[in-house]
This record gives structure tokens, sequence and C-alpha cells, in this order.
């Protein structure tokens, strides 16, 4: 035999090894795989399962009923060029989580339109029975800040039919207990904000405006340099955008104040004036004039936690805070991504 022939088939060989190897440990992509007790029992993954019960020290019994067919959560997602797996894979983690901890509420998702019909998409719609709602971008406002004008509308068209609503990131807010235990039929809203102490040395505080740049230059960008070095100066906590809830009605006031602010200031095509125009309707007390009963809810008092990763200790897939509890809600800063990443995870 030649030796060319030789290195032919020896290279053919090695392309076979390097497929079978490929086919074995890659296991499959995470919307068509379960997660198994490995990924739990090795902490990679966070799982509902092991999370304890109603813990009386951490969380204090509220009297409002529990996440019902009247409560609704939305989110959206409208992918600024493509959607790629990574995507897809968060989303269904963050509606996995949910569907386990609430149940039989409605989950309302805005879905950009070129992703209809598309089976991945369509498959986790239906696995977690959320009502998909395809929309088109308008050409004067970004993805990011258009969501609260379709949470607007479909509150007020649906009005009758919700008592309480929460919106949330749809890629990185994961639910750990009901957080409609929080919100009142009548009268409630929560704001969910980064606590702030003026005990340098309180586990739960963040530096506010002072620490996060980019909130800053949002609010300088939309407000002016003397306002954002207002917030710095008192080192004002942040208020997130990624996450909040209240009864319907309230709820239709804050998005209506919300958009009508944003395209006041023209902002409707900013990136992150959205964060901008939701603290300064915070801090310029324009809210609390509307909702007088507004709440700022935040992780050391409320359990609402937007938290870095070296402030969360996964045990057995549970996050547990240093005080020995386990947030209501947590920000996707709370875990890091590799955690949430099961595309090559062994079987069990």
């Amino acid at each position: 035999m030649r030796r060319d022939e030789v290195a032919l088939i020896y290279s053919l060989g090695l392309v076979v090894l390097l497929l079978v190897v490929t086919s074995t440990t890659d296991s499959p992509v995470f919307y068509k795989n379960d997660i198994t007790d490995w990924m739990c029992s090795y902490n990679r993954i966070l799982c509902v399962k092991n999370i304890p019960p109603h813990n009386d020290m951490c969380e204090p019994e509220l009297p409002y009923p529990p996440g019902n067919e009247r409560d609704a959560i939305l989110g959206m997602f409208i992918p600024k060029s493509g959607w790629t797996e990574n995507h897809l894979e968060m989303m269904t983690f963050v509606f996995y989580l949910m569907r386990k901890i609430v149940p039989d509420c409605q989950i309302v998702l805005f879905l950009g339109e070129q992703l209809k019909g598309i089976q991945v998409w369509d498959e986790m719609v239906a696995k977690y029975q959320i009502k998909a709602v395809y929309t088109a971008l308008p050409k004067d406002w970004n993805m990011i800040n258009h969501r609260f004008v379709l949470y607007k509308n479909y509150l007020i068209e649906h009005e009758n039919e919700i008592d309480r609503a929460i919106f949330c990131d749809s890629k990185d807010i994961y639910f750990l207990r009901d957080p409609f235990t929080k919100i009142a039929k009548n009268n409630s809203l929560i704001v969910g904000r980064e606590f702030r102490s003026i005990d340098p040395d309180d586990f739960y505080s963040y530096d506010g405006f002072y620490q996060y740049y980019n909130n800053f230059i949002w609010m300088k960008e939309a407000y002016g340099q003397d306002y954002a070095e207002e917030l710095r100066l008192k080192k004002a906590p942040i208020n997130n955008a990624g996450f909040g809830g209240g009864d319907v009605k309230s709820m239709i006031t804050l998005f209506t104040m919300w958009t009508d602010e944003m395209i006041k200031i023209g902002g409707q095509r900013r990136w992150g004036f959205d964060q901008a125009v939701y603290n300064k309707l915070v801090y310029s007390g324009e809210l609390k004039k509307k909702i007088p009963f507004m709440h700022l809810a935040d992780c050391k008092h409320d359990r609402i936690c937007m938290f870095s990763t070296q402030r969360i200790d996964l045990q057995n897939g549970v996050p547990y805070l240093f005080d020995g509890c386990i947030p209501h809600v947590l920000h996707r800063d709370g875990l890091t991504y590799k955690m949430m990443d099961a595309q090559r995870y062994p079987d069990n």
C-alpha cells in the first residue's frame, strides 16, 4: 500500500473517531434535555426540587394569595438581528422555573414575528403553556423600551381578565418562591430595587449609581449631568427595570407614565433609557403621587435579589444567601452563566 493511501486511511480514521467522541460526549441541548440529579448535586444548575420548604425565620407569611389563573407574567424577546440557541436555553430555564413555582398563572410572551413558525420556539411555547404574542418592532423604538408599550396595551385590552401582573426580563429572572404572595389584588405596586444601607459593612448593600457606571451615563444622557451627579452623591439605589409587579390598574398607570415619559424626552430608541426613566419617575416623586402605596422591594427585606455571583452560595442546586435564606426572585447576576448553560453536561 502506498504511503499516500496509508495517510488517507489514517486521516479518515481520525475523522470517524472525532465524530464518535463528539456524539457520545455532547448531550442534547437544554430545551430537549431533562434536568438531572447530576446537575443538581454538582451545582451545575439551579434545581427547584431541592429548594427547602417555607422558612418562617427567612420569609414571614404574607396575606396575599398565590398566583392563579387571573394573574399574569409579562415578558418579551424581539431579537435585534438573529437568535441563538443560548437565547432559547436561557428562556427555557426561566419558564421552567416559573411553571414549577406558579403553575396556574398566565405567562404572556411577546416574541418577534421572525420567530413565528420556528419549531423549537413553538415547542417551548407549547411545553410551558405560554401565550405567545408575535409582534413587529416599530422603527422609532428599540426592543427594550418598546416592551412597556406592549405590556400597557395588553393589560388595557385584558383588564377584566387579570387581577395582578408581573413584568420581568425573559432571559435572566429566576423565580424560587411565588412573587404574587407579595402583591395585593388592589392598591399594590412593588418596584424591584438594589438595596442601599447606611452601614458600609451591610452584606446586602450596593453602592447604587456610584458603582454602576452605565446607570450614571444613562441618567446623564436622559436628564443631564447635574441630576445624575445628585443621585451619585446620594448613592441612590438603582430601581431595576427587569422586575416589578402590582394590581392590574396600578400596572397600567405605571406603564402609561413610563412610556409617556419615554416619548416626552425622545428616548424611544436610546439604549438604557428605560432604566433612566424608571428611576426618574421614582426619585422625582411622580410615581408616588400617582401610586402612593408603591413599595420599593429589595433583597434584604423582600428577598427580591439583584445580586453578584460572590454573594450567592449554590449548595446542591439551591442558591443560599449569607444568612442561610434563599431569595424569592433572583436576577441572573446571582448565578454564573456557566451554571445556566446545560449544553454539554453528561447524561446522568
